[in-house]
């Protein structure tokens, strides 16, 4: 159905969706355009209801007509050009950095965003919803605004500041369209039941479903298995109706939303948080974190003084819900040097309290016996009290500054999205032992099976074998069981089985594990380490035994002047040549300077010098020449082949069934891979007919 409106969304005419050529995108600027064309069947009227300005409602989005439209009197076509309602905010009034509807949040050219800045932003446009502001820090909630900007680039300022996303919804409600706008994380734009919703597409085979190991607590719901040889007279609205109406898939819970709160020692904590920043700065923050359970949140001063003074005047208290307390206008004060009892701050306590129930907003002042008390007196006050619960010591003159800014910050979002675990609504049916094509009812949650003439062609849906379930395993993941739970049509309860697995550290990170229910079947890819024994050729360094290796200088008149005179390291066999006996030669033994080899008489030898650089007899020219020592090396390489072990890492394919047998190790039984307490069973109830 499409609607179309005039520019303050009064209805003038409904259209049929078969009347007109519709192609809508969402690429451009961040918002939807629509291309129309319809036929043009009565000037007067027509060009009344497609005109500049006015909107069109169709598939749950507003869309407005914002250039002119072409109308071919000739072909009798009109054709429309229109954007999403959100562009209207690129030709509305700009935003102004010193409106005075902003100044309480505006500071310098820095505007602070919350959800009263984003309802006057919105005015006249869109109802703001729930937003994930509380889960962004106080720096990057601030947008710089110079002067003017429109509104819409604001919107992709706050965007791009914040991380947050703004998504925008219509609905037709008693012939009004309503608008929604919600500033949300990316991964809150759903809830987890829409998750396997969202990746079944109509069309496709939906014999695979899939899911991350993160995913497996929502359960995969129900989904009938038609046993039929002859499937013609088949009564399957009845069926899907059967299976609709079951315990286990109207046991949905729905999100909903919590208040924050905090217990009196998280409040405590904060206490000691803020007391000390008060001491290093000299004055006042403009938030202060308190952190519950896996929470933390940003407040302001207001909202601090209202959570320690409900602490302070009802000690029994254990959880303190966050409430929207607004700062005072304007303060004033007298100069303090006083100290206040516990019974005096108990009582301050009291009427910080009253004063909040009557006006939803912190005192300006409370008139003491020491004088005028300002709103950031109080915050000190008891931001010191309850770290010690005794007397607290006032010194204006300590804090000179304390009185001069005056904090306005407010948390509006003190609510927060409890989403729970949900069984997913598969609306598909299978049907087993039939290969017929068959005009089967299509039921989905937003299309209940409530009709006997609910029909869709599901040829691609017909499956003989029950769907594969495939799990990606995170990485890092360091348990996987999933739960199942199922009933049939016949059972009063549903039951619940596991499929728990082992050895999780083995499976490898995002890869898929395929479980075929048919088959009773697992795929999955699992680490193997192997150790292989290979021959390799080894070189071996061996020091030889008869040789004499010298670090000596030129010392014979063979080489004397000839060479450098320095000393050169030299290696020769140990083998005299004048006496020819081994094992003699000797290291300088007589210590001259140059050094020298002698064929030492005590191991049996002769008494002959050598030098130790030519290795030529010390006794004259020509003896140098003809008696010289042999040249060796001090070390003889060998090489030898020799079995050494390698370790192989790798990962491979495996499949776990019980049919498998042998020695393969990447065919295993399913024993090897579930847990004991698993059971691997179809897991959607059978239809008898």
């Amino acid at each position: 159905m499409i609607v179309i409106l005039d520019h303050d969304e009064n209805i003038l005419e409904f259209l049929d969706d078969a009347d007109a050529s519709v192609e809508i995108t969402d690429t451009y600027g961040g918002y939807k355009t629509l291309d129309f064309a319809c036929e043009l069947t009565n000037v007067h009227k027509d060009e009344y209801l497609f005109k500049q300005g006015n909107k069109i409602f169709l598939e749950n989005v507003l869309f407005v007509i914002n250039t002119e439209v072409e109308f071919d009197y000739v072909d009798n076509l009109i054709s429309v050009e229109s954007e999403e309602l959100v562009s209207e905010l690129n030709n509305c009034e700009p935003f102004y950095i010193a409106d005075p509807r902003y100044s309480r949040y505006v500071s310098g050219n820095t505007l602070a965003i919350t959800k009263n800045v984003l309802s006057v932003l919105f005015d006249g446009f869109y109802i703001v919803d729930e937003t994930d502001l509380p889960s962004v820090s106080s720096n990057e909630k601030l947008v710089t605004v110079n002067g003017t900007i429109t509104k819409y680039d604001l919107l992709k300022e706050i965007e791009k500041a914040t991380g947050l996303t703004f998504k925008y919804s219509y609905s037709l409600e008693n012939n009004k369209i309503v608008k929604h706008v919600s500033l949300l994380k990316p991964a809150n734009y759903g809830v987890t039941h829409n998750k396997l919703l969202e990746r079944v597409i109509v069309g496709e085979n939906t014999n695979k479903l899939e899911y991350s190991t993160d995913e497996t607590k929502n359960a995969l719901g129900i989904m009938p298995i038609v046993k039929s040889e002859d499937s013609s007279n088949v009564n399957y609205s009845r069926i899907l109706k059967m299976f609709n109406d079951l315990d286990i898939n109207n046991e949905r819970v729905m999100p909903y939303y919590n208040n924050y709160s905090f217990t009196k020692e998280e409040i405590i904590d904060s206490a000691k948080k803020l007391y000390g920043k008060i001491e290093l700065y000299k004055f006042l923050p403009d938030t202060v974190r308190l952190t519950h359970e896996d929470t933390s949140l940003d407040v302001g001063m207001s909202q601090f003084l209202d959570l320690a003074t409900r602490v302070v005047s009802d000690i029994s208290l254990t959880d303190v819900p966050l409430r929207v307390v607004e700062s005072p206008k304007i303060v004033n004060s007298t100069v303090l040097d006083c100290v206040f009892s516990s019974d005096e701050i108990v009582d301050l306590a009291f009427k910080v309290q009253e004063h909040i129930a009557k006006s939803n907003e912190c005192n300006s002042n409370i008139s003491t016996s020491h004088g005028l008390v300002s709103f950031q007196w109080l915050v000190y006050i008891f931001s010191e009290y309850l770290q010690t619960w005794k007397k607290v010591v006032c010194k204006s003159k300590d804090y000179p500054s304390l009185n001069k800014t005056l904090p306005e910050f407010v948390e509006d979002n003190v609510r927060y999205i409890v989403d729970t675990d949900n069984f997913e609504y598969m609306p598909f049916m299978y049907t087993q032992n039939t290969g017929e094509s068959n005009k089967i009812p299509y039921s989905s949650p937003m299309n209940p099976p409530d009709t006997d003439n609910l029909y869709f062609d599901v040829d691609n849906y017909i499956s003989e074998s029950y769907p594969e379930l495939v799990l990606t395993k995170n990485a890092g993941a360091s348990n996987i069981t999933i739960t199942v739970t199922k009933q049939n049509i016949s059972q009063n309860t549903p039951e619940t089985f596991f499929i728990g697995f082992k050895d999780v550290n083995l499976i490898q990170d995002n890869t898929d594990i395929t479980i075929d229910f048919s088959k009773k079947e697992i795929k999955f890819m699992k680490f193997f380490e192997t150790i292989e024994e290979k021959e390799v050729e080894v070189t071996e360094t061996v020091q030889n035994s008869n040789v004499i290796t010298t670090n000596m200088m030129p010392s014979c008149q063979c080489c004397g002047g000839k060479v450098a005179y320095k000393r050169y390291t030299k290696t020769w066999l140990n083998k005299c040549p004048w006496c020819g006996k081994t094992g003699t030669l000797t290291n300088n033994p007589k210590g001259v300077y140059e050094g020298e080899i002698t064929c030492s008489m005590k191991k049996g030898g002769c008494d002959a010098d050598y030098c130790g650089y030519c290795g030529g007899d010390k006794g004259g020219y020509p003896r140098c020449k003809n008696k010289k020592l042999t040249p060796a090396d001090a070390t003889t390489e060998t090489t030898t082949k020799k079995t050494v072990q390698e370790v192989k890492q790798e990962y491979k394919e495996v499949v776990a069934s019980d049919e498998n047998v042998g020695d393969d190790a990447t065919k295993i039984r399913l024993s090897d891979i579930l847990t004991e307490n698993s059971t691997l069973d179809s897991f959607y109830g059978d239809v008898s007919l």
